[in-house]
């Protein structure tokens, strides 16, 4: 059968660089694998990413969301797809906001049983949000962390892993869990080796109750996008930094995205205390604010040029 894994976390966590390498090593082990990037919306930069870093290598397919059946029917029709071209392991790698219980029904789904099986849920966990997240955002990590067999420390320092373990166990108390986690692939970008791989690659999943809560049905949780930013590459660093501070936008944890230049693409991965701005090949002028309460007007104006954040 088919094994299909699960890759969660947050924006900016490091899902898309973890898939590169784990998709590349096992597929120097012979595998045949193929990617499902799933999102809410029809931009969707990580998969343009992951298709140019794994050119040759597997094929990056996509589904576009909506409500839940509508994203669970085209994700089987995907998944049939991808079995009829006898495909030996598919990756999924849905938006920040996702149940892991959906793809478990998905796996026991009368249509897909045939030919798939569940492998392993893998949760991309970024350190540096450690005791900065709200309550909605907790919760959604912590119901992530109930059912992976395999947690990643995606972005954050080794010498924390104690201390970041900690609060992911603090999280599943929170929301009545009883699952509690014994350690931490502590990754860096570039470094996964092929041992962590067959690790992780075997690292299945459990299934743990969690209090159940909805984060997507009241708007308390939640990713906006934003076309087309006008602001230059002298600019950006001190707009989003200013747009971080600014209590009136909502709380923020995570802003993501491309500018375009004359000669290619910045990229930027910021969050309260960091913000990186890095040249790349490839991009799509659209910005993504995660969090929690956001005001999409006073964010706008950050990336439009009508909010003034000099001094």
């Amino acid at each position: 059968m088919i094994k299909a894994d699960l890759v969660t976390g947050f924006l900016g966590s490091g899902k898309t660089s973890f898939i590169t390498e784990y998709a590349t090593l096992l597929s120097e082990m012979g595998r045949r694998v193929a990617i499902i990037v799933n999102d809410h919306g029809a931009i969707n930069v990580d998969r343009l990413i992951l298709e140019e870093r794994l050119k040759g290598i597997c094929p990056v397919e996509m589904v576009i969301g909506g409500d839940l059946d509508c994203t669970r029917r085209r994700l089987k029709t995907k998944l049939i797809a991808l079995a009829m071209e006898k495909y030996e392991q598919v990756i999924i790698e849905p938006s920040g906001i996702f149940d892991a219980d959906e793809f478990l029904d998905l796996m026991f789904d009368e249509a897909l049983d045939r030919w798939y099986r569940a492998g392993s849920i893998i949760s991309i966990v970024d350190g540096e949000m450690a005791g900065k997240l709200g309550p909605s955002a907790r919760y959604v990590l912590a119901a992530q962390l109930a059912k992976s067999g395999a947690v990643v420390l995606g972005r954050g320092a080794k010498e924390k892993s104690g201390e970041i373990l900690a609060w992911l166990n603090d999280c599943l108390l929170e929301f009545k869990c009883d699952k509690r986690l014994d350690g931490l692939f502590t990754w860096e970008k570039g470094a996964l080796t092929k041992e962590e791989a067959v690790e992780i690659d075997g690292a299945s999943y459990v299934s743990r109750n969690i209090e159940k809560h909805s984060v997507t049905e009241d708007g308390s949780f939640e990713s906006l996008f934003f076309f087309e930013p006008k602001l230059s590459e002298e600019s950006v660093s001190e707009a989003v930094k200013a747009l971080f501070t600014d209590r009136a936008a909502g709380h923020i944890y995570r802003v993501k995205g491309y500018l375009k230049k004359e000669n290619g693409w910045l990229e930027l991965n910021a969050a309260e205390d960091s913000i990186s701005v890095n040249k790349t090949d490839i991009g799509q002028e659209v910005f993504i604010v995660i969090g929690e309460g956001l005001d999409k007007e006073v964010i706008a104006g950050y990336f439009t040029g009508e909010k003034i954040w000099k001094n």
